[in-house]
């Protein structure tokens, strides 16, 4: 089996894990598993929200039977679980059309090109 771990910048904290092996002659197994947590990277500047953040996890278990050398069976069982606020793209560069947009009433944010704000209407949810 292995495990490993990783911390990063945005309070980012990712593990995964697996391990294998036999349980008698014909019975094996195997079970992994991972979580990848992240705060969000943007700002809406509409009402403030974090966006972009990780927030998901799996885990797998597997066993396989072999009763004869002619013969297997494999029973899975996996779960996993995503609810993050994703995805955004912002703007580096106000372009040609910054004008258009708020003469129609939109917002364009401005301010320095890797600030990583945005102006979103709603909350782009990713729940699965």
């Amino acid at each position: 089996g292995n495990i490993e771990a990783s911390f990063g910048n945005f309070n980012l904290r990712r593990a995964k894990g697996y391990v294998t092996g036999g349980l008698t002659d014909n019975l094996a197994f195997s079970l992994g598993g991972s979580i990848n947590q992240r705060d969000g990277v943007a700002e809406n500047l509409v009402d403030g929200a974090e966006l972009n953040t990780r927030d998901r996890w799996n885990i797998r278990g597997e066993l396989l039977l072999e009763p004869t050398d002619r013969q297997e069976w494999r029973l899975i069982v996996d779960a996993d679980e995503i609810d993050e606020v994703c995805c955004i793209a912002s703007n580096l560069v106000e372009g040609p059309t910054a004008s258009i947009v708020r003469l129609i009433g939109g917002n364009v944010d401005n301010a320095t090109p890797f600030e990583r704000g945005i102006f979103v209407n709603g909350t782009p949810n990713n729940t699965l």
